[in-house]
C-alpha cells in the first residue's frame, strides 16, 4: 500500500478566495513527523513543499468523485466549509471543519464525529456571507488569509487528529483546548 500509516485528507480551499486555510504546508510537516500521511486536494493557494513520503499533493488532478470516494476511507477529513466536508458530514470518519461564514449551529451541530473550529474571538464571525472578493472580509496581518481561517493553527489541528486516533474523545480534546486557551 502507498499509505503505511494513518491518512488525513486535507482540503484547504473553498469556492472563494477568502475561504482558504493558510497552514497546509506547516500541517503537512507536523503530520510527517508523526508518520501520518496527508493527501492534499483542491485549489492550492500557497506554496506547499510536501515531505516526500508522507505528503501527497493531489491538488485538482483527481475528479471530484475520486476525492469523495477517498474521503470515505481516510482516517480524518479536514477542510473549510466546502463540498468535501459536507459530503462526509454523517460518516463516521473524523472531520475537522474550519468555520468561516457559518456558525456551528448553522452547519456542523448535528454532524457525526466532527470538531468545528470556531473563531469566536473575531467580531466578524460568523459573517453569513459567501465572499466573492475581500471587500467585506477581515484579513489576517501575518498570513494575508481570512482571519477566521488563519486562527486555526496547524499544531492545534494536528493535536486533534493525533488525539482522536489515539482514542481520546472529541469532547475531552475540546476541553483540553479550552483549558490551554484559558477559556472556560
Amino acid at each position: 500500500s502507498t499509505y503505511d500509516g494513518p491518512v488525513v485528507m486535507l482540503n484547504p480551499s473553498g469556492s472563494s478566495m477568502p475561504k482558504y486555510w493558510p497552514h497546509s504546508d506547516a500541517f503537512m510537516r507536523i503530520m510527517a513527523e508523526k508518520k501520518m500521511h496527508v493527501v492534499l486536494v483542491g485549489d492550492l493557494r500557497e506554496a506547499v513543499t510536501s515531505p516526500d513520503h508522507y505528503g501527497h499533493v493531489i491538488g485538482k488532478s483527481w475528479p471530484i468523485r475520486k476525492v469523495l470516494a477517498f474521503a470515505q476511507i481516510a482516517d480524518a477529513v479536514i477542510g473549510v466549509e466546502s463540498v468535501l466536508v459536507n459530503a462526509v458530514a454523517l460518516e463516521p470518519v473524523l472531520k475537522i471543519v474550519f468555520l468561516s461564514h457559518s456558525s456551528h449551529k448553522n452547519l456542523t451541530k448535528n454532524w457525526r464525529n466532527t470538531a468545528a473550529i470556531k473563531p469566536n474571538e473575531l467580531p466578524c464571525y460568523p459573517c453569513h456571507r459567501i465572499h466573492a472578493t475581500w471587500d467585506h472580509c477581515t484579513r489576517d496581518k501575518n498570513t494575508g488569509a481570512a482571519a477566521c481561517q488563519a486562527v486555526a493553527l496547524p499544531e492545534s489541528v494536528a493535536q486533534i487528529v493525533v488525539g482522536h486516533l489515539e482514542g481520546v474523545t472529541l469532547e475531552a480534546l475540546a476541553a483540553k483546548a479550552r483549558e490551554e486557551a484559558g477559556v472556560a
